[in-house]
């Protein structure tokens, strides 16, 4: 079973790969974003496992960096943005602080998730990676797995 692109049912119960692919075709990730060029010096060993682990991704080193950055970006703006949420209204009380932690506890945020949805947003990731990599990525279909349902 294929994935509607545009409009139409969802199907009864969707796999991870439909899941994804319908988000991100729905976000536009799969257009091209633009790139500059620059020169960075690593330490060898950062380099050479940065290359193993594109490697095993399969996508070039460069989308890979790109990647590790965002996500370290991602990380220092919003430990900023709280910092600043915090320097203006103050640290929350214990109280809310409780309920949050309950919150997380009772939703499972924070836990490590399971390793075959580990595998399942890897692969995810991996593959709209070299959609970027395309130059038509709307005329690209995601691997038949992905469109495997379990009930069928």
């Amino acid at each position: 079973m294929t994935a509607s692109r545009a409009g139409g049912a969802a199907p009864a119960r969707d796999t991870d790969g439909e899941k994804c692919y319908r988000w991100c075709y729905l976000v536009g990730i799969v257009g091209r974003m633009t790139a500059e060029k620059l020169s960075v010096s690593l330490e060898s060993e950062t380099v050479a496992r940065a290359r193993r682990a594109a490697e095993r991704d399969g996508i070039p080193l460069s989308r890979w960096l790109d990647r590790a950055a965002r996500k370290v970006a991602d990380l220092e703006e919003g430990r900023a943005a709280l910092e600043e949420h915090f320097a203006e209204h103050g640290e929350p009380r214990p109280e809310a602080m409780a309920r949050a932690r309950a919150e997380m506890d009772r939703t499972g945020v924070g836990r490590p998730a399971p390793p075959e949805d580990l595998r399942a947003n890897d692969a995810a990731l991996a593959y709209l990676d070299r959609l970027a990599e395309v130059d038509r990525p709307e005329f690209v279909e995601p691997p038949e797995s992905w469109m495997k349902r379990d009930d069928t």
